[in-house]
């Protein structure tokens, strides 16, 4: 049996660049406070000029912190808010992921690279 890395951050947002393609949207990872009212895993603004948030969590704790967060992933400029969590996480994160978010389910690879599932609300 072949086992596969464990996913981590940096293959999640590769997947995400080559989902969304980097020649058809700005992609900014990190966006740090200042230009929305919290942090931001990645930020993905559309040809239309619409913002989506992508929040990256690679674990349920990490997901569990995330609901604490006062803000709620909550800004008027942001339309769309996905997270995006390795396939071996999925059905232990569903139940904290915001039911108005959509979900982007990354799947390893035998490499180090990660494929990825079209976001879908929940």
């Amino acid at each position: 049996m072949t086992t596969h890395p464990k996913t981590n951050v940096t293959d999640i947002e590769v997947a995400l660049a080559d989902l969304f393609g980097v020649r058809d949207h700005l992609i900014v990872p990190n966006v740090s406070w200042g230009l929305l009212n919290h942090e931001a895993d990645m930020l993905i603004i559309r040809p239309s000029g619409a913002a989506l948030e992508v929040e990256i969590k690679i674990s349920v704790s990490d997901l569990k912190r995330d609901a604490l967060k006062r803000h709620g992933h909550r800004d008027n400029r942001i339309k769309h808010l996905y997270f995006a969590v390795p396939e071996e996480i999925l059905e232990k994160a569903l139940p904290h992921i915001p039911e108005d978010a959509g979900v982007i389910v990354v799947y390893a690879r035998e490499y180090n690279g990660a494929l990825y599932h079209r976001a879908c609300h929940h």
